[in-house]
């Protein structure tokens, strides 16, 4: 999960320029990154290079609005061994970035200064969304240190990426961040375990030149986080501490306490 920080009316400058670009030749309808890299869909037709030249046109754009890059990324593998074996919702795989995601631009914004409720928007998912979302007011609970409870959005809200058109910036930067880390998880992990956090070699396809040319320019969240088994072995660990000390120094009602120990497999 990927995304990009900016004042409302900096999005509006960035919605117009952007759907500028993507009328002009050759003309796309919208954007998904999926569609440029496979040039199908919307890219179909197209050669590699004027693809190329498209995606550098659309990042100089995200370049120039976007204040701030922030990222989520979770080991899937190490997902389905850990957490993936708890009850729902916890075994959701978009249950944790999406709560995570909120909690570290809070962060993030405090760290800056700001102290004003800010405005999450997630590309629409139907499912997934609708169940992550219920479980929202638990995680405003959590953060209970004032500066923090003050840039809480009253409630994340979902959007179409054809109507909020910074939400196709957010996805080419999920995807190359995706592939990214598919193809080099494993310097990830073993900055994990103290190591060095060194760039690997560009593979064929993963479009790292769209950050080295334009997307390195726009800062990355310190809070950006990485869900490698360690982090989510963690998160499992202190989750059944949170039952062991009958939910000691946690303000979580008595139905989500219930919830929460059936989702762990603890009785009673």
């Amino acid at each position: 999960m990927a995304g990009w920080f900016g004042r409302r009316e900096e999005w509006g400058l960035f919605s117009t320029e952007w759907q500028q670009c993507l009328k002009s030749t050759p003309q796309i309808a919208y954007f998904k990154m999926r569609e440029a890299a496979a040039l199908g869909g919307q890219f179909r037709g197209f050669s590699e290079d004027s693809r190329d030249e498209k995606l550098r046109a659309l990042a100089r754009i995200i370049r120039k609005y976007a204040a701030v890059a922030i990222h989520c990324t979770t080991d899937l593998d190490a997902f389905a061994g850990t957490i993936g074996k708890a009850g729902k919702p916890f075994s959701d795989p978009y249950f944790w970035p999406f709560h995570i995601t909120i909690m570290a631009v809070c962060f993030d914004l405090v760290d800056r200064g700001y102290h004003e409720p800010v405005e999450i928007i997630f590309h629409e998912n139907s499912i997934f969304g609708r169940r992550a979302k219920k479980w929202y007011p638990i995680v405003r609970a959590m953060l209970t240190e004032p500066a923090e409870a003050a840039v809480m959005p009253l409630e994340p809200t979902f959007g179409s990426d054809i109507v909020f058109l910074p939400l196709q910036a957010s996805d080419m930067l999920a995807w190359v961040m995706r592939r990214t880390m598919n193809e080099h998880w494993s310097l990830v992990e073993r900055w994990d375990q103290g190591g060095s956090l060194a760039a690997g070699k560009e593979e064929s396809g993963d479009f790292s030149w769209l950050v080295g040319e334009e997307l390195r320019f726009v800062e990355m969240s310190p809070h950006s986080q990485f869900m490698t088994r360690r982090r989510l072995e963690g998160i499992i660990e202190r989750m059944n501490q949170h039952v062991r000390e009958g939910f000691k120094g946690v303000s979580f009602p008595k139905d989500i306490q219930r919830l929460y120990r059936e989702a762990l497999g603890h009785k009673g």
